[in-house]
């Protein structure tokens, strides 16, 4: 939140909900300063992984250029695939009237400006690209179909529940799990969403799990 009030808008809150290349560039921000930070463990490579060939404490990853790079940790951070292609009777190879992703902007590209287009899910996602639509001078009708009949839901804005202290804090792991549990019950009551009903200070966690680990014995022999 300190880095969007400090480069998007002095008057964000928790409760704001950011246009999504926001937070893109909040991402890149992040990278970057970390690169500034550790400049002399941080590569940045462009490339494609092709395989991976596991050893003893390592990872080799094979790159598409035919170089490879070794890891100790290797975190596959793939993102969201694309929708599946949608089987519909009729339905043409190639052909545009029917697009199964709306981020690939195609759909958007493709519709006729005075034709009418049908939006398949009443989600946000819609919404966006209605909006989108309209933005580049779309005049046609925009159509909208829920299973549901549903409307577009807007973002619940519910107050966090209060956060434990330390002090407060169960000192074994079925105590947390118990808190946490009766915690969610609560917030369930209360509308909240997930993020918003669990609460707990980070910054203690590592003295909770100190705890919870316990004095550490070496056998001498």
């Amino acid at each position: 939140m300190g880095w969007a009030q400090a480069h998007f808008s002095s008057s964000v809150s928790l409760d704001d909900y950011l246009p999504r290349p926001v937070y893109g560039h909040y991402v890149a921000a992040q990278v970057k300063e970390a690169a500034r930070l550790d400049a002399e463990h941080f590569r940045c490579i462009r490339d494609e992984v092709v395989g991976l060939i596991r050893h003893d404490e390592t990872t080799e990853l094979i790159l598409s250029s035919g170089q490879a790079t070794t890891a100790h940790k290797v975190v596959l951070a793939l993102g969201n695939f694309p929708p599946q292609d949608m089987t519909v009777p009729g339905k043409q190879p190639g052909s545009t009237r029917l697009l199964n992703n709306s981020w690939s902007g195609c759909g958007v590209t493709y519709a006729p400006d005075d034709k009418a287009v049908l939006l398949i899910g009443s989600g946000l996602t819609s919404v966006d690209v209605a909006v989108e639509l309209r933005g580049r001078s779309f005049q046609g009708t925009i159509h909208v179909l829920s299973r549901r009949g549903l409307l577009p839901q807007r973002h619940q804005l519910v107050p966090p529940l209060a956060t434990p202290t330390l002090e407060e804090a169960p000192r074994t792991a079925r105590g947390l799990m118990r808190m946490i549990r009766r915690r969610v019950k609560a917030g369930e009551k209360d509308g909240a969403v997930l993020a918003k009903r669990v609460g707990f200070d980070a910054s203690a966690l590592p003295a909770v799990l100190a705890e919870l680990a316990g004095p550490r014995t070496t056998a001498v022999p």
